[in-house]
């Protein structure tokens, strides 16, 4: 009995480490006159994240240039998509991307915990 509690208790503290791991994932990046685009590759070769878009809302082939040294995720995101109504959504190591009046109409009245503002 007490082995079982012991491993469900240890289940549940990885999967609540794994969560904010990744969302605290430090990154590197400097890219100068690149796209969006070649900047979210960068992020999933670094982070071990996975972005889902539609490029018909978010404009990845927008020049940017990227220079972070240690910094987290979504300060990168953040920095990224300043100016734009682009947002994001982190659970575990997916980071769906999609427009601020897409994220209000999907869910009216309810805001997600984690949404970076561009």
């Amino acid at each position: 009995m007490k082995l079982t509690v012991f491993l469900i208790l240890l289940s549940t503290l990885s999967v609540l480490a794994s969560k904010s791991y990744s969302q605290n994932k430090m990154l590197s990046l400097s890219l100068k006159n690149t796209t969006v685009k070649d900047v979210l590759s960068s992020i999933e070769d670094q982070g071990e994240f996975y972005f889902m878009y539609s490029e018909k809302l978010v404009d990845v082939y927008r020049q940017v240039s990227v220079d972070a040294k240690n910094q987290k995720v979504t300060t990168v995101l953040n920095n990224l998509f300043a100016g734009t109504d682009v947002t994001y959504t982190i659970k575990d190591q997916i980071i769906v991307l999609s427009t601020k009046e897409v994220m209000e109409k999907a869910t009216p009245g309810c805001h997600a915990a984690k949404t970076g503002n561009g």
